[in-house]
């Protein structure tokens, strides 16, 4: 998510997803496209990378679980 769809400062959920990084629940995506499975936001095919992207963990999934739950 970005900064604008959370309605939040931009240096402030670059923190946070700092945070989210150094817990081990997400990590950035090393790829160089992003392919529509493994993106949730746009509906292409393919996106060619321009921003930094993060995915869920195993970890960060079996948080979101638990919140679930």
């Amino acid at each position: 998510m970005t900064a604008e769809e959370l309605d939040m400062d931009f240096e402030h959920v670059r923190h946070l997803y700092r945070a989210l990084r150094q817990v081990g629940l997400v990590t950035k995506y090393e790829g160089s496209t992003i392919k529509a499975s493994e993106r949730k936001l746009k509906p292409k095919d393919e996106t060619h990378r321009k921003h930094t992207y993060y995915i869920t963990t195993d970890r960060g999934e079996a948080v979101l679980r638990q919140l679930e739950d």
